[in-house]
């Protein structure tokens, strides 16, 4: 595909020819943005007689030997919008605009925008699909901008911190998370995934290439699995704590007894054990209780002297 054009445009003409009649009505073939351009694909549109989507940001991305834009691509829509025609189907184009214009590389040049600010030059019986992250709200604006059918209502847009314009532009790593999420983290800001989870999961992803075959295989797969969940699982509430969609839990701190430390000689705590022990012996039931409270008061003594006198 990548490597000979030619040879695969062969393959797909013979091929097409095997269609039924139903599937070659609903088949249509769209210049793309990773290897088609219109130039590739419009010699075998015509020859046999499939219709070709236009796609203005592919064509910007992938523009053969025509420059980047939409002048030079002019010269081919009279024929693009006769294949159309002769099927007697109402021609139909793409439309959006790269997230980021200035990008040097194809690569940072495919991923679409958040809304669009011009129309392609088409005619007007055209159907135009806008490609924009903002979906319906990036058509309201146009319809607002050019007073397409009157415009729309103000209480149709979008405004205030919803408004996705207002976002800055996400990072290269933050971009798939934004754009990844549902609709409930849509507006959010890109959270990259700490160092310390990424370094676990890698651990677990090794240690699960490790795992030889055998009956025992499943069983230690699946355990490895659940530890990958529960981590993305923790990963995920803490982005949404940090999103303001979920409350951090709060800890309950309850108040304990404060027991008092002071100096004392090794002849008077000898007489304090001596006095504990006895007591011990005649209280009898209250022993496991006077070796908690002896054990919490060891663990409050200061490393000077770790005396407890009771």
């Amino acid at each position: 595909m990548f490597g000979d054009k030619e040879a695969t445009l062969a393959r797909f003409k013979k091929n097409y020819l095997n269609l039924s009649d139903p599937v070659k009505k609903r088949l249509v073939l769209e210049n793309d943005d990773m290897c088609w351009s219109v130039e590739d694909l419009l010699p075998t549109c015509q020859d046999l007689g499939i219709p070709l989507v236009l796609d203005w940001h592919h064509n910007n991305v992938i523009p053969g030997s025509l420059r980047e834009g939409t002048q030079d691509v002019l010269k081919y829509i009279p024929a693009i919008t006769a294949l159309w025609r002769n099927r007697k189907i109402t021609p139909k184009q793409h439309y959006s605009e790269p997230r980021n214009p200035e990008a040097m590389i194809r690569r940072d040049l495919r991923p679409h925008s958040k809304r669009v600010y011009s129309l392609p030059p088409c005619v007007p019986d055209m159907d135009l699909m806008i490609e924009a992250k903002d979906k319906e709200q990036a058509v309201f604006e146009l319809r607002r901008k050019w007073n397409i059918e009157g415009g729309l209502p103000s209480e149709w847009m979008l405004t205030g911190e919803k408004m996705d314009e207002e976002r800055d532009m996400p990072s290269e790593d933050g971009w798939k998370v934004f754009y990844g999420e549902g609709e409930e983290w849509r507006f959010k800001p890109p959270l990259k995934m700490p160092a310390r989870i990424k370094k676990t999961l890698e651990k677990l992803e090794k240690q699960l290439a490790k795992v030889p075959e055998g009956d025992e295989r499943k069983g230690e797969v699946a355990k490895l699995e659940e530890e990958k969940k529960l981590i993305l699982l923790e990963w995920e509430r803490e982005r949404r704590i940090k999103w303001g969609l979920e409350m951090p839990e709060t800890v309950e701190v309850t108040e304990t007894e404060e027991i008092t430390v002071v100096d004392a000689t090794p002849k008077q705590l000898s007489m304090g054990k001596s006095q504990n022990k006895r007591a011990i012996e005649e209280e009898g039931d209250g022993m496991a209780e006077w070796t908690s409270s002896k054990v919490a008061g060891k663990r409050r003594t200061s490393r000077r002297k770790r005396e407890v006198v009771e």
